[in-house]
């Protein structure tokens, strides 16, 4: 199917600066109309918030059954049916009050543009008839509009058209395109020493030092109410009598497969498989399976069974042939069968020659490989030769078809393949999560009668913390080491200690208590860490006045570097990103020793060459320029809608009341 990345450039006109600003002006600023009314939220509750546009529990319900994917994880469902809401409600408005929304147009424009794109990029098209090229082209453009995009435009276009029009004023200068130029091409060669920070001696941080260092830092680690969540797992595992049981079904539908093979009874072996959850494959290579696999095959007709981790495999010889790897067809459609059949007799009367027909300008040429064909598909192929002529069945139309070519003879085989996982019986299933529902019951309603009734059960509770987001938009709500739990993370972001939750997710029951409310402004200090950080400020201080290149002391380290870049983060075989990158900044050799802090100690280090410093004379300055004005944009398109959204406050609660 043929990319969508060129039809970007059809959406990527530059509009000018002015209508960027507009369109910032809509999404960002004040400006921005009031979307919904006051009344919505007395309805019923507000589930999501996306500034001042609020979505209760109906309207979600709405969205949820419209753009809902069946069988998406709960997580990227939620995920999908959020960017459908701030789409629709929030900055499609914006988009078309700026005059850059989805027009009926453009779809024709984007159709136009996926077809030259086909024809131009898809091997073989040029040598299809038109008929067949128009078919091909409808079906890849059905499967990307309803496949892809689920009979929508409006959010790629829309977004697109206003993503140029942000982008419209992203240029870099020369500067900037000499200075990338640069620092594709230059390296740097010199030497270091290294006073490690275990040798330096220095005061102890104080209480006072550290409480000022987390004052100065701590705006970067917001907290929003982090709750210690509590949660004892129950794994709903198959019992000692369910997998005597799955062995017991396994063994006898083996015993009745292997009958069924010594009998050459193919039918009786696929009913035995059947009866264990077993499959009938397409025809494989032999080549392509394991030895054991082949040699026992080969011998016993039968490979396993075997149990490995919880699951029983076994294969069972249905049918071995020696046959063309692939096959190669000029191959003509038709309405009906009859057709075909008719077709085939007006070939054979030419002798396969499809130039002397009219029909022949519609042939294409198919290649069908023998790894795709199962044991009927290929009951038709198995001993054809080339020229043979004949009815097939090709994207489920009749065809004539005329055979071309033929691939290298191989040993093929289809085998009835067993695969039975050992799950868990409902009455296990039940028994495990009605100790669940009495932890449930029992645990009351405090951190230490929650502690007291999981001891009292012989089990741990595993402690985590569930951390809000600045932005539910920009992360997905999560808590660490629960699987599918966006809802937990939601609950838990609001509730109160001693509140509990139980529920079942992936062969896993829950039970979960917040045992701890974290609501001072900022994060927890993390004491040791800042303690070393305060620690190696003062040590880096007192080193970077005595520390010379001919130190004598023997606790100095001395070393070499070549080739360090821009993009280097090793100094000498150790990772040390801070004194790289003041590497990668000397312009000049032989300049005066400069010091720096690193991670493991405080380096001083002299660039004694640097090379390919005529780069940038010898360089193509304005290829460059036009190349990082298109990355820039790129990049720029990419984030559009975390651009759009810095300014705005979302407030997700979804799932709330799910669990």
């Amino acid at each position: 199917m043929a990319s969508l990345n060129t039809l970007r450039t059809k959406y990527g006109i530059v509009l000018s600066v002015g209508i960027a600003v507009v369109l910032l002006a809509f999404v960002l600023g004040d400006i921005l109309p009031k979307m919904g009314s006051d009344n919505q939220e007395n309805k019923n509750e507000t589930v999501l918030k996306i500034g001042n546009k609020t979505i209760d529990q109906q309207d979600y319900y709405t969205y949820t059954q419209k753009y809902g994917v069946e069988g998406m994880a709960p997580d990227q469902n939620a995920a999908y049916i959020y960017q459908q809401i701030l789409f629709n409600e929030y900055l499609n408005p914006a988009y078309e009050a700026a005059g850059m929304g989805f027009v009926a147009s453009d779809e024709e424009t984007l159709l136009h543009s996926y077809a030259e794109n086909y024809i131009a990029t898809t091997p073989g098209a040029s040598a299809m008839s038109t008929a067949d090229l128009k078919k091909e082209i409808d079906a890849n453009w059905n499967y990307m509009k309803y496949g892809m995009y689920s009979g929508n435009f409006a959010p790629m276009v829309a977004t697109q058209k206003a993503a140029a029009a942000y982008t419209a004023g992203k240029y870099t200068n020369k500067l900037e395109v000499e200075e990338a130029l640069r620092n594709e091409n230059l390296s740097f060669d010199g030497h270091y020493v290294m006073l490690p920070f275990s040798a330096i001696e220095c005061e102890a941080a104080t209480e006072a030092e550290i409480e000022a260092y987390y004052n100065a830092h701590r705006v970067e680690n917001h907290n929003y109410g982090a709750r210690t969540l509590s949660y004892v797992r129950f794994n709903i595992e198959p019992s000692a009598a369910d997998e005597a049981n799955a062995e017991a079904a396994i063994m006898d539908a083996d015993l009745k497969a292997k009958e069924a093979v010594a009998a050459n009874d193919t039918k009786a072996i696929k009913n035995a498989v059947r009866n264990v959850n077993g499959k009938i494959e397409n025809y494989v290579a032999l080549s392509s399976l394991s030895e054991e696999e082949v040699k026992a095959l080969n011998a016993e007709k039968s490979y396993g069974p075997i149990l490995n981790n919880n699951v029983w495999t076994a294969k069972y010889l249905v049918a071995k042939v020696n046959a063309p790897e692939s096959y190669t067809f000029n191959v003509i459609t038709t309405e009906t069968n009859a057709e075909a059949e008719a077709l085939v007799a007006d070939i054979e009367a030419v002798n396969g020659n499809l130039t002397e027909l009219e029909a022949g300008a519609n042939a294409t040429t198919k290649t069908v490989n023998m790894v795709d064909l199962n044991e009927r598909g290929a009951e038709k192929l198995l001993n054809v030769k080339v020229g043979d002529i004949f009815t097939y069945v090709f994207d489920n139309q009749p065809a004539a078809v005329v055979v071309t070519e033929l691939g290298k003879n191989a040993d093929f085989v289809i085998t009835a393949n067993v695969n039975y996982a050992v799950v868990a019986s409902p009455e296990t299933y039940t028994e495990i999560t009605t100790k669940a529902d009495k932890l449930m019951k029992e645990c009351g309603n405090t951190p230490e009668s929650f502690t007291a009734a999981v001891q009292e059960i012989g089990m741990f509770a595993m402690p985590t913390t569930v951390v809000r987001s600045a932005d539910p938009g920009m992360a997905r709500p999560s808590v660490t080491g629960i699987e599918d739990s966006r809802n937990i993370a939601v609950w838990a972001y609001d509730a109160e200690v001693g509140e509990k939750k139980s529920w079942t997710s992936k062969n896993v029951a829950y039970v979960a208590m917040i045992t701890k409310i974290d609501n001072e402004q900022y994060m927890a200090k993390n004491e040791s860490m800042i303690k070393r950080s305060v620690e190696n400020e003062k040590k880096f201080k007192a080193a970077k006045e005595t520390l010379t290149m001919n130190s004598t002391d023997e606790k100095v380290k001395s070393g070499k570097f070549e080739g360090v870049t821009f993009n280097t983060e090793f100094v000498d075989g150790t990772y040390e990103p801070a004194v790289a990158a003041a590497i990668s900044r000397i312009y000049t050799e032989g300049n005066q020793p400069v010091v720096v802090k690193g991670n493991s100690g405080v380096y001083l280090f002299v660039v004694d060459k640097i090379n390919n410093n005529d780069a940038v004379v010898n360089a193509d300055v304005e290829a460059k320029r036009k190349m990082m004005n298109e990355a820039v944009k790129a990049e720029t398109t990419r984030n559009f809608n975390d651009y759009m959204m810095e300014c705005v406050k979302v407030i997700d609660n979804r799932g709330a009341g799910e669990l």
